[in-house]
């Protein structure tokens, strides 16, 4: 550290842990309060700061920095309503597994409910979405232990981040007079490490399991993860398996040509044939089995969150089959499908590569169940690119345009509503990775999230997103380290579009301003007000003409806003839900 004025004790012991820790980004917001803290951070040599005065666009960018790069990231703000700004991002890096530490600047306890400015009750503000809360009061920051108990504090909070499941941490200090400097440096500081043991299970319980799944026909159904070599391996060693047939929505990430991307055109082909052998029809030419023949006798589960409201309902109605899930442990059991028999405490990272390997040895060389899923697959695949061919013009339509020429080297993020519904349709195995906010699934933020996540991906990173979404966090336009490879597809249908195609809401009397609530959202005047590119297509042939350019241009951020009418672009999505 330089020689000079240095800021309080406290907050050089902290940053220094923070850095000592492994902690490489902060995101910062301006205040005085938390002056001497962000005064710490930005003379650490390893730590890159970006400042970002918006508390709740800065926490969605940390949250975007977290997940590309699956290191704990630092969110440092000043005191009052500043730490609640930082909600809705905590809380999705909560649900999403998300390591982030939030740092929050107090002032001293006896200044609380007296009418002073920036005052509200800090402690345990966020204890609903963190994993651990940690005080430190100004008392405790002049005692003879003050220096033994904030080093302790600081590295359990880094270490707890980490520990288990990842997920966000909130350390709130009180430092009285904030804007007071110091001539010293605090000298060097206790590092504390911890050894985890792997989350693996031991090899006779995993002999065990292969045992039990052995003769079964198998479902492995995966939900969002992060992108992971091994997992890749072992689930396409598993969909060699006749017996076994791995669905994996494409927030799961996986790459492998094996496995069964398109779930919901598969699962509406199913209930179509479904739908014939209760009437006694004749089934198709392309399909012979019967529909009880579809039906696993063990689902293993793995990832975040589905997306699909059609597999959930799917695997909640089946009867007879057993559900494992394998996960590392939460606080609480989760049985989303509402059919838990056996929760599996274990890294899938580990479990699957050593399962496949055990189920190899007894895999039922007659079995023909995965083929049975293929045949559903391929029926499904010719029905989406005959609609794609016919279909008016429409999101949909756009988006087909859009996804086969996404070059393979992008970090493509799906906003949430229809976007990231829309992405479950079409097959991105050779995109490089995915990410959605799907831990609590809110709309707010995705602009923020995809640029966090850019800042730390040399290559280009695409936001596909509504225009609801999108005017939800405009502020993120104004962002000073926004990369110049970062693009935004922005789909324009006037509002909330999802709520015009699902059968609850869209008969609701006043659903145009009480739910699809269409934006103000002149974006070729916030591009221009901005220094982005924007490019505009209302047709088909404009978006032939304008795809290219603003997928190959990389020397300035840059809008595509594709605009739609809204009521033929739900239209054309219903019709293509009941094929």
């Amino acid at each position: 550290m330089p020689t000079g004025l240095y800021p309080k004790p406290a907050a050089q012991i902290a940053a220094a842990i923070l850095e000592a820790q492994g902690v490489r980004h902060a995101v910062v917001s301006p205040g005085s309060r938390n002056s001497p803290l962000l005064h710490a951070l930005s003379l650490r040599e390893k730590i890159t700061l970006e400042v970002v005065a918006d508390e709740r666009s800065a926490a969605f960018v940390a949250l975007g920095i977290a997940s590309t790069s699956r290191r704990p990231v630092v969110l440092c703000c000043t005191s009052g309503t500043a730490l609640l700004d930082y909600a809705p991002a905590v809380a999705e890096a909560y649900y999403a597994r998300v390591p982030l530490i939030v740092i929050s600047a107090d002032r001293p306890a006896a200044w609380i409910d007296q009418a002073d400015s920036q005052t509200i009750h800090q402690p345990g503000a966020l204890a609903g979405v963190v994993k651990h809360s940690y005080n430190i009061s100004d008392s405790e920051l002049c005692g003879k232990d003050a220096r033994w108990f904030l080093e302790r504090t600081v590295n359990d909070a880094c270490l707890e981040a980490q520990r288990g499941l990842p997920g966000p941490v909130h350390l709130n200090i009180a430092l009285e007079a904030p804007l007071q400097p110091t001539y010293g440096e605090c000298g060097p500081v206790k590092l504390i490490r911890a050894v985890q043991p792997a989350a693996r299970l031991p090899q006779e319980a995993m002999a065990e399991l292969a045992d039990r799944a052995a003769g079964r026909k198998i479902m492995v159904v995966a939900g969002p993860m992060r992108p992971d070599d091994r997992l890749n391996r072992a689930m396409e060693s598993l969909s060699a398996f006749t017996s076994c047939v791995v669905l994996a929505e494409n927030l799961a990430n996986l790459h492998t040509t094996g496995i069964i991307t398109n779930i919901d055109a598969a699962l509406s082909v199913l209930r179509r044939h479904r739908e014939s052998e209760e009437a006694g029809d004749t089934p198709g030419a392309t399909y012979s089995a019967s529909v009880s023949e579809t039906e696993p006798d063990l689902v293993i589960y793995t990832g975040g969150p589905i997306v699909s409201a059609e597999l959930k309902e799917y695997l909640r109605s089946l009867s007879d089959t057993e559900f494992w899930r394998v996960g590392l442990p939460a606080t609480l059991l989760e049985d989303t499908f509402r059919q838990l028999d056996l929760s599996i405490e274990a890294d899938p990272a580990l479990f699957f590569p050593t399962f496949a390997k055990l189920l190899a040895r007894c895999e039922a060389a007659d079995a023909d169940y995965r083929d049975i899923w293929y045949i559903l697959q391929k029926e499904a695949s010719d029905r989406h690119i005959e609609f794609l061919r016919t279909a008016p013009w429409s999101e949909l339509k756009a988006l087909g345009h859009i996804f086969p020429r996404i070059p393979e080297n992008c970090n493509l993020h799906l906003s949430n509503g229809t976007a990231v519904r829309y992405g479950l349709l079409f097959d991105t195995r050779r995109i490089h990775a995915l990410f959605a906010n799907r831990g609590c699934s809110g709309i707010e933020g995705s602009t923020s999230t995809a640029v966090g996540s850019a800042i730390c991906y040399r290559r280009p990173t695409l936001l596909i997103t509504g225009d609801l979404s999108f005017s939800y966090d405009i502020g993120a336009m104004a962002l000073q380290f926004i990369p110049a490879n970062f693009k935004v597809i922005l789909l324009n249908n006037s509002g909330g579009g999802i709520f015009r195609f699902i059968r609850s809401t869209r008969e609701i009397p006043g659903r145009e301003r009480l739910l699809c609530a269409p934006p103000n959202l002149p974006a070729a005047k916030l591009c221009e007000a901005y220094g982005w590119r924007y490019s505009h297509a209302s047709t088909e042939e404009e978006l032939r003409v304008e795809l290219r350019p603003f997928l190959s241009c990389n020397d300035a951020p840059s809008l595509l806003e594709i605009e739609v009418d809204p009521q033929t672009t739900a239209e054309t999505f219903r019709r293509y839900l009941s094929l």
